[in-house]
């Protein structure tokens, strides 16, 4: 397969080529040069597991990113990217309250993907085409989520607004992220009538 270029290890969530699983070990090995050491929900035997069970693997086992179609932030036990933001929320106020300092580099990011595709190609594309804004990302990340659009690549909820806020705060803030990105979806996936 290569050496990968990145120092990185990434786990693909289940949502990713789920309905390509004949090539899957194909776009899992195409992806190392650009991000590293990479591997699958399937690979891991997490298929089936809950998004709780898959954050608790992806910390013990050290890995930097899961990459995911998933952009839900709704239920606290449900949603990968609300579980990651309670974690990281509750390890920064930890570190507060000890005086100690939340190194960032040694907390798993969530790389959102939307919209969702079933494309595996066109999800591919997408992945290779912001590789090095997510590996710069991964660098040096100032948030638990990086979101990549039709639109651009883009942090969501900032550490610093994470750690200067409240828990119910923050949860509000993502749920509404989550709201505007819906609603954004939905004019870019069914655009409106041309202008009169």
């Amino acid at each position: 397969a290569g050496k990968a270029a990145s120092p990185y290890r990434c786990l693909l969530d289940e949502n990713m080529f789920f309905r390509d699983a004949a090539n899957m070990n194909g776009h899992v090995v195409s992806l190392w040069h650009d991000f590293g050491r990479v591997t699958h929900t399937n690979h891991e035997k997490l298929s089936q597991h809950s998004d709780a069970d898959i954050w608790v693997w992806v910390n013990e086992n050290k890995v930097d990113a899961i990459i995911t179609q998933d952009v839900r932030m709704v239920q606290k036990l449900h949603d990968l990217s609300f579980i990651a933001l309670y974690d990281a929320h509750q390890s920064i106020q930890r570190c507060f309250d000890e005086d100690g300092v939340f190194d960032t580099r040694h907390f798993p990011v969530i790389v959102q993907i939307a919209p969702v595709t079933h494309n595996p190609q066109m999800l591919l594309d997408r992945l290779k085409e912001h590789s090095a804004s997510v590996v710069e990302f991964m660098d040096n990340p100032d948030s638990v989520i990086l979101r990549l659009t039709p639109d651009g690549v883009n942090p969501v909820l900032s550490y610093k607004a994470i750690a200067m806020n409240a828990w119910k705060t923050v949860k509000e803030e993502g749920k509404k992220d989550y709201d505007d990105l819906r609603q954004k979806l939905k004019v870019h996936t069914h655009p409106s009538p041309l202008p009169s």
